[in-house]
């Protein structure tokens, strides 16, 4: 009876050990708990008489617990430190999104960070996007070209190239930076043609900066794969509306200075003459294919169409501009324009462009001839005059010396009339009269007083310049300061001649 009365209690104390054992795995803490009630047990049972087995036993789920514990340990280290990690992402994802997405207007512009590429799109009245370039790859197709000497680099970014978005008022800031190489910045702007009505034109700014050490040629080329023709009868119209039905490149932009690429949902016109747009070398209308090989200047053939056995029904447009070279930290900037429509509206961009140009012609020719006052002239004046070589100073007294009319036997100098003739000096309305009728003024000027100034070739071409413009601008001509300055150049030259 004793001896029945002396396990029951070891086995009630190793029965709940062992229960206590297996719901440790629930967590670390129980594990623990239970690791720790099990070397307790052990010391009971040990004071208690258990045998060498039952000892063993407990041990060997002492240690189970305990690894155990260890790995909830680690899987639950592990799962903070990835939800910490996943915290941190939603945080920079929040103020740094994968894309950069901005409207302005009726455009739509998006860039993705990850590889610095950016895309357009087009919102109808419903505010609907309509890709007007190719989203595949996540717009790897379009892009910019860097040739630096006989390299090139496409600007997408790289373990070679850094690129990175900015906002801005009317659009977006594309920065790509080569190392030792070359900044190329990509402004867009979205501007509107009137205040009443939404922007829908797309100036595109391209500057490369030199960031070498050395003297360096530069060029930038860029190729769009457009996709609304693709779905359309043709793939491209020229500016006048025909239709072009096979690949084109076209040298001299002014015979064709834009491109419309549409479907029924939207339209894009690409603007390669007119305004502030800078000169370009070429454009070439082309499969996508024969444009993204390697060679800068793609291998056109006029009679093949927008199809190639490895690429069918795409075609693409390519710009390319002239090759600059550039000194370090010196820079130069490309510009064009593209304009944009929706609802089956036609782009209207080139108008505008085409009447700012016109513009900007009838300014100019509207603007008066500079107006020079009676004063004398100071040195600030002859030190911005442009300089003139020897030889030029010889070519201006050989033709002042022609027009020159021959000196009397006197000692006054007679004036100088070059090149003004007595009729500049009549009434606009007044007859012209006879040669043999008019007396030729004259005004006295003092060899002796010309200073060494007044014999330089910049004074000289100064001079010149002043009675060339009180020429040009007869309405206003002070005629005493004329023969004056033709005096004074006539005694000038004698004196260079002896």
């Amino acid at each position: 009876m004793k001896k029945i009365f002396y396990y029951i209690p070891i086995f009630t104390l190793t029965s709940f050990l062992l229960l206590g054992t297996f719901s440790s795995c629930k967590s670390t803490k129980q594990n623990s708990d239970s690791a720790l009630e099990i070397s307790k047990a052990e010391g009971s049972a040990s004071e208690s008489g258990l045998s060498k087995s039952e000892l063993k036993k407990l041990k060997k789920e002492q240690k189970k617990a305990e690894k155990e514990a260890k790995k909830n340990q680690k899987k639950t280290a592990k799962e903070l430190k990835k939800a910490e990690e996943k915290d941190s992402q939603k945080t920079e994802e929040a103020i740094f999104p994968k894309e950069f997405v901005k409207d302005v207007g009726i455009v739509r512009l998006r860039y993705k960070r990850a590889l610095g590429t950016f895309g357009l799109s087009v919102l109808n009245s419903e505010n609907q996007a309509f890709p007007v370039l190719s989203t595949a790859n996540e717009f790897t197709k379009t892009s910019f070209f860097l040739k630096s000497g006989s390299k090139q680099y496409k600007l997408i970014a790289s373990k070679q190239i850094l690129s990175d978005v900015s906002n801005s008022s009317n659009g977006m800031t594309v920065v790509y930076t080569f190392k030792d190489v070359a900044t190329v910045t990509l402004r867009f702007e979205v501007i509107a043609q009137k205040e009443t009505v939404d922007a829908d034109v797309l100036k595109i700014t391209a500057t490369v900066k030199n960031d070498g050490t050395r003297n360096e040629d530069f060029a930038l080329k860029s190729v769009f794969d457009t996709i609304l023709g693709e779905s359309a009868k043709y793939h491209f119209y020229n500016a006048d509306g025909t239709p072009v039905k096979s690949e084109l490149l076209i040298r001299d932009v002014k015979t064709n200075p834009a491109v419309v690429s549409k479907n029924n949902t939207a339209a894009m016109q690409f603007i390669f003459d007119g305004a502030d747009i800078t000169p370009i070398e070429s454009v070439a209308l082309a499969n996508f294919s024969t444009l993204e090989k390697s060679s800068w200047e793609p291998e056109m053939l006029t009679y093949r169409s927008f199809d190639t056995l490895m690429s069918y029904n795409n075609s693409a447009v390519a710009i390319i501009w002239p090759e600059k070279r550039l000194s370090p930290k010196k820079e130069f900037s490309e510009v064009f324009y593209v304009s944009f429509a929706s609802d089956g509206n036609e782009p209207t961009g080139y108008s505008f462009i085409k009447g700012i140009s016109e513009k900007d012609e009838e300014k100019s020719e509207s603007e008066p001839a500079a107006e020079f006052s009676d004063d004398k002239i100071d040195e600030s004046d002859v030190a911005e005059a442009e300089k003139i070589d020897d030889k030029n100073l010889n070519l201006n007294e050989e033709k002042t010396e022609e027009k020159l009319p021959s000196k009397p036997a006197e000692e006054e100098i007679p004036p100088v009339i070059n090149p003004v003739t007595p009729v500049q000096f009549l009434e606009k309305d007044s007859p012209v009269e006879k040669s043999s009728d008019y007396t030729k003024p004259t005004v006295k000027f003092d060899i002796n007083n010309l200073s060494k100034e007044q014999l330089t070739p910049e004074y000289i071409q100064n001079l010149i310049d002043r009675i060339n413009a009180l020429e040009e601008n007869s309405s206003s001509v002070n005629r005493n300061e004329l023969l004056q300055l033709n005096a004074e150049l006539d005694a000038i030259l004698q004196t260079l001649r002896q």
